[in-house]
C-alpha cells in the first residue's frame, strides 16, 4: 500500500511557495527581515497539510467501504452456494424417497 504525502500542494501553491522561498533567501542573504515570507510559507504549508489530511480521510473511508462490500459479496456468494447444496441434498432425498415408494 502506498503512503500518502504529509502535504498536498496545488500547482499555484507550489509556484508561490518556491517564489517566496527564493525571495526569503535573498532577504536572508541581505540580513533583512524574512518573517513575512515565513508566515506566508507556513500558511501555505498549513493549507496543504489540511488538504492532505482530508485526502487521507477520504481514502480510508473508500478503502473501508470497499472492504465491507467485498466481505458482503463473499458472504452472499457463500449463502448462494449453501442454498444450492441444500437444494441438491433435498432433491436427492426426494428422488430416493420417490424411487423407494414408487412415486
Amino acid at each position: 500500500m502506498t503512503t500518502l504525502p504529509d502535504r498536498s500542494y496545488t500547482r499555484s501553491e507550489k509556484v508561490l511557495r518556491a517564489r517566496l522561498l527564493m525571495q526569503g533567501a535573498r532577504q536572508a542573504a541581505a540580513d533583512a527581515d524574512t518573517s513575512s515570507y515565513d508566515r506566508r510559507i507556513e500558511a501555505i504549508d498549513a493549507r496543504a497539510e489540511a488538504r492532505a489530511q482530508l485526502v487521507r480521510a477520504e481514502r480510508e473511508t473508500f478503502l473501508r467501504e470497499q472492504a465491507t462490500a467485498k466481505a458482503r459479496q463473499k458472504f452472499d456468494e457463500q449463502r448462494i452456494r449453501d442454498a444450492a447444496k441444500k437444494q441438491a441434498r433435498d432433491d436427492k432425498v426426494r428422488a430416493k424417497a420417490a424411487k423407494k415408494y414408487g412415486r
